[in-house]
């Protein structure tokens, strides 16, 4: 049985995605590097994607989840829109200086970005790319 080149360039997307589940910390909030792993964000993220900007860019989550469907399914070209519309948002994260990361509801200083931010952020980088490649691909109508 032989895998499309497609489908394997999904699953090296899901695996970086995956990966960046498992690393032991994505954020650094005040001087602190290890309170937040991927998959903290990933359960509870979005509980305050409203709190502040920083916060909704928990949505690129379900934006890449969309794209590797439609990726799986031939959709490139909304595969596309789709996975740049993760990425630009994904890595707008990097744009602001304070999120919500307790109950208590005040806002904490974002002092950094660790190792499964930037495996996330290549996951959607990696999903862009496949549609690319997809699309190139195929003769022009």
């Amino acid at each position: 049985m032989t895998i499309s080149r497609e489908r394997f360039l999904v699953a090296v997307s899901v695996a970086l995605y995956i990966a960046s589940l498992a690393v032991p910390t994505a954020i650094c909030i005040g001087n602190q590097c290890d309170s937040w792993p991927g998959y903290g964000i990933l359960l509870f993220g979005w509980l305050a994607v409203y709190a502040s900007p920083a916060n909704m860019t928990w949505l690129a989550n379900p934006l890449l989840f969309i794209c590797w469907m439609l990726q799986l399914f031939s959709s490139t070209k909304a595969a596309l829109m789709v996975g740049l519309a993760a990425l630009g948002l994904a890595a707008s994260f990097l744009l602001y200086d304070q999120i919500l990361s307790s109950e208590s509801g005040s806002l904490s200083t974002i002092t950094g970005t660790a190792p499964g931010y930037w495996l996330w952020l290549a996951a959607m980088a990696f999903a862009c790319a496949n549609s690319i490649m997809a699309l190139r691909k195929r003769p022009v109508p």
